[in-house]
């Protein structure tokens, strides 16, 4: 089992590269998004890619492993999940999945 901190070590190291692949504003560490909040909650493990604007919270997917080498995210984000992907492997030396999902509608509050 991975422990806190070392999740938190692992957020700290894949933060940057969701920044360069999704945007300055956009993190890995939002809390889950089920709600339509006006703010997205930041939390100390990778779980929700989003970010916090001016005009309201957006969300463009989220983790699907404890490592950041698995990610789900909206359709029209694959090209930023790619750049992802490339960052990571770059990085670790782990390639990444990556999965679409239209159903993730329901956390649709782009900046």
């Amino acid at each position: 089992m991975v422990s806190i901190s070392e999740k938190v070590h692992r957020m700290d190291l894949v933060n940057p590269l969701v920044k360069k692949a999704f945007g300055q504003k956009y993190a890995g560490n939002f809390i889950d998004a089920t709600s339509y909040d006006i703010r997205l909650i930041e939390g100390n493990v990778l779980e929700v890619i989003g970010c916090n604007g001016f005009f309201g919270a957006g969300v463009v997917g989220r983790f699907d492993s404890e490592d950041g080498a698995s990610i789900i995210v909206l359709p029209k984000f694959v090209e930023q999940a790619k750049i992802y992907a490339k960052l990571y492997e770059r990085e670790f030396g782990k390639s990444v999945t990556i999965t679409t999902d239209s159903q993730a509608d329901r956390l649709q509050r782009f900046v």
